[in-house]
């Protein structure tokens, strides 16, 4: 299953399930200088590949492969099947040397914050999150949620690479479930979908 369809999933689950709103967070840095290092590295990421990109052309062309697989024959094996393998061939390349590079290193602090201001906030909780590789149960664990007067404040502060940074932090989804008290006494259980605009 590609990332596409994980997160038409996502959105789809979302919609009947009662979520509401989409919350945009808030990267935080440590000076003006450090978001212009980090959006300058990203442009010379950006030159050398794209992993979630390269992801879903490889899962592509392994669905046309599958599609086909059955009503391919020997000598229709070169035109018909050989074009996608040779493609998955240098998409895995590609992927293996964005992965291999400098760019991968654990140097950086990934740090977002999501702020939701919402009355009478009782009880917050991360549900889920899905990454461009599907869902991640230990990255929900390190989700910081907040409840005070004026809403619910969630933050995420972890050690991350200048991939995650500049390539899979725009494709992180998670969904935060949110009971607040209505003015006549009621309990209202809400979703929201927690995301990240990206870097350019």
């Amino acid at each position: 299953m590609s990332f596409l369809d994980k997160f038409l999933i996502l959105l789809l689950t979302c919609a009947f399930s009662g979520c509401v709103a989409s919350i945009e967070a808030e990267s935080i840095y440590s000076s003006p200088q450090h978001e212009n290092e980090v959006s300058l590295q990203c442009q010379e990421l950006k030159k050398i590949g794209n992993v979630a990109v390269l992801s879903d052309q490889i899962d592509a062309e392994m669905n046309l492969i599958e599609d086909a697989i059955g009503t391919v024959d020997s000598d229709s094996y070169d035109y018909e099947i050989k074009p996608h393998v040779e493609l998955i061939q240098k998409y895995t390349e590609q992927m293996i040397g964005v992965l291999n590079s400098q760019f991968a290193k654990i140097e950086h602090t990934q740090f977002l914050r999501w702020n939701l201001k919402i009355n009478h906030p009782q009880s917050a909780k991360i549900d889920k999150v899905v990454l461009w590789n599907g869902e991640n149960a230990e990255l929900s664990k390190q989700f910081q949620v907040k409840i005070h007067s004026q809403g619910v404040t969630v933050q995420l502060i972890r050690p991350a690479s200048l991939i995650e940074l500049c390539q899979l932090e725009r494709l992180m989804n998670a969904m935060l479930s949110v009971t607040t008290i209505d003015e006549d006494g009621t309990e209202v259980n809400s979703q929201y979908r927690l995301k990240v605009k990206g870097k350019k």
